[in-house]
């Protein structure tokens, strides 16, 4: 009963940040998973979201969404020196064409912890993870929303 009303709790915070006005971009870090979103109308960064610490025999899975008047790809990124961003999978979304009402780009990306730390030993096993979400296009009308979840899974 206690753990219900803990994790009921935990659900309302994590709902307050994302209702609060005027907070922009908001995000929420933590050991397993991590959501962000933002409303912009500028390309190019969307937003950021962290693990705060990687553990290894791990895969991040990770989901990302940019919906509004928009064109282009969306793709993401481990803000980690020397990581090579050819460790995610896939490297980005298809492209979408122009449309003439709100359209969303969807992306689902992976990346093997293991195999980042064998080609760079001691980039994320034990350090925080962020991973930064991009909107590679044009924004045509307004403004479009971001959002980036990071959940970090056992093999």
């Amino acid at each position: 009963m206690r753990a219900a009303m803990f994790l009921v709790s935990a659900l309302g915070i994590v709902a307050m940040s994302f209702s609060a006005a005027g907070a922009n971009p908001r995000s929420v870090s933590g050991r397993t998973v991590a959501f962000a979103s933002v409303t912009s109308s500028v390309p190019g960064e969307v937003v950021s979201a962290t693990i705060t610490r990687g553990k290894p025999h791990t895969v991040l899975s990770i989901d990302a969404r940019v919906e509004g008047y928009v064109t282009g790809y969306i793709y993401v990124v481990i803000d980690a020196p020397n990581v090579s961003p050819l460790l995610i999978e896939p490297a980005f979304t298809s492209v979408q064409p122009e449309c003439s009402s709100i359209c969303p780009i969807t992306g689902q990306f992976w990346v093997d912890v293991d195999a980042v730390e064998a080609d760079v030993p001691g980039s994320l096993v034990g350090k925080p993870i962020t991973i930064d979400l991009y909107l590679s296009g044009t924004v045509t009308s307004g403004t479009y929303v971001g959002s980036l979840r990071v959940r970090m899974d056992k093999k």
